[in-house]
């Protein structure tokens, strides 16, 4: 889970860590990427455009198309839907897409409930189901505007907008 304020550079991040996988080598917020891996951004907030102007002005490699995949902005929004889901699993496969970025969380939820959180997962792992092997996933989601006491590591888990079913299925969470 890659978590932050709008305008907080999350899309940059993630436009990092595809192009470390494009090249197969280099480093990803203090973290080590050491093999090549192709990848695919669900983007909901900015135009293929303006992410192929992000990737344009990065150190890619000749064939950084055959590991650098964006959606442009979907017209279903929800994976429980096969408009979405059923394409989505195919480019997987024909890809061979090893991370696939959510970008961001919130557009696929209805409301910020448990109920709507525990759909979007279920739905996530229906899509997924039987996909060898199954690509790592992404999740990018808006916090909520900190207050006073959001100091120290355990504050800040409530800054992520949502109920705890999004941080309780994280193995990883980056603020």
């Amino acid at each position: 889970l890659l978590y932050g304020p709008p305008g907080s550079f999350k899309g940059f991040a993630v436009g990092e860590l595809m192009a470390c996988g494009a090249r197969g080598c280099g480093e990803w917020l203090g973290f080590p990427v050491n093999t090549q891996f192709a990848s695919l951004w669900l983007n909901f907030e900015n135009r293929r455009r303006r992410l192929k102007t992000q990737f344009a002005k990065m150190d890619l490699p000749p064939n950084a198309e055959d590991f650098i995949f964006i959606t442009d902005i979907p017209g279903v929004w929800s994976l429980a839907d096969v408009r979405l889901a059923w394409p989505l699993r195919q480019a997987i496969e024909e890809k061979k897409i090893k991370l696939l970025i959510v970008d961001t969380v919130s557009h696929l939820i209805e409301d910020e409930m448990a109920k709507h959180f525990a759909a979007f997962f279920g739905a996530l792992n229906a899509m997924l189901h039987g996909l060898e092997p199954r690509p790592a996933v992404l999740l990018v989601h808006h916090s909520r505007k900190p207050k006073e006491g959001d100091k120290g590591a355990r504050a800040l888990l409530n800054l992520i907008s949502g109920h705890q079913t999004l941080q309780r299925r994280a193995r990883s969470i980056c603020y």
